[in-house]
């Protein structure tokens, strides 16, 4: 049986993580075929971690462990970022996942990375020294990183353009395209990509990589990019 380990405050949890793995919703770590390990054990940081929305100073700011629905249903939050939540049709998931554990899981198909990356999103984390800082998501995504996140903070004012292309509704996405500030792309079994030049695209059964580098093209002409 896992062992759960419950730390009673952010410090705690990043002096745990070489014991285990953080979990918020426990969408990713729990569902059948993670790619984290079934036997390590679980730090359930929903305790420490912050959930609420709020706008100030022209930044929103939300906290790691706001659910999907919670950004769905927020006023302060922006429409490309619901519209990028959104894609998540389960009502069930939209309950239990999070912003921070949808960030920190670096799927290839994630939901929100590509949204906020183009959004210059910056993450409030906690590192293994128990020390608060500030660091760009795109510098937490392409680093081996054990920081809690506690925050996802960006421009409240951010344009953001967001296409993604799945088989249904209800699949996980075969390619996420986002422009903004910057622009990334998220392909299914190629790993996530600030450029269409360094994105990687494979063939498989959901299309070949020739028609999915054409999507991107397409998706970044319409953005007007």
């Amino acid at each position: 049986m896992r062992e759960i380990l419950k730390p009673a405050t952010a410090q705690d949890a990043v002096k745990m993580v070489d014991k285990g793995a953080y979990m918020l919703g426990g969408t990713e770590i729990l569902r059948l075929g993670s790619s984290v390990d079934a036997d390590i054990a679980i730090i359930d940081v929903s305790a420490v971690v912050p959930s609420g929305i709020s706008v100030s100073s022209n930044k929103v700011e939300i906290g790691a462990s706001a659910t999907f629905s919670d950004i769905l249903e927020a006023k302060e939050i922006p429409s490309f970022l619901k519209e990028a939540a959104s894609e998540m049709k389960s009502p069930q998931l939209r309950n239990a996942a999070t912003i921070g554990g949808n960030i920190a899981a670096k799927r290839d198909d994630s939901y929100l990375i590509p949204a906020l990356v183009a959004a210059d999103a910056h993450l409030v984390v906690v590192n293994k020294k128990g020390e608060i800082h500030e660091c760009p998501l795109t510098k937490y995504i392409f680093k081996d990183c054990s920081c809690l996140i506690l925050k996802v903070v960006f421009n409240a004012d951010a344009h953001v353009s967001v296409r993604r292309f799945s088989l249904t509704s209800h699949s996980h996405a075969v390619l996420t395209c986002a422009f903004g500030s910057n622009e990334c792309y998220a392909v299914k079994g190629g790993g996530i990509a600030l450029s269409i030049e360094d994105a990687v695209f494979v063939s498989d059964m959901y299309g070949s990589s020739e028609y999915k580098r054409y999507l991107a093209g397409e998706a970044k002409a319409e953005a007007g990019r």
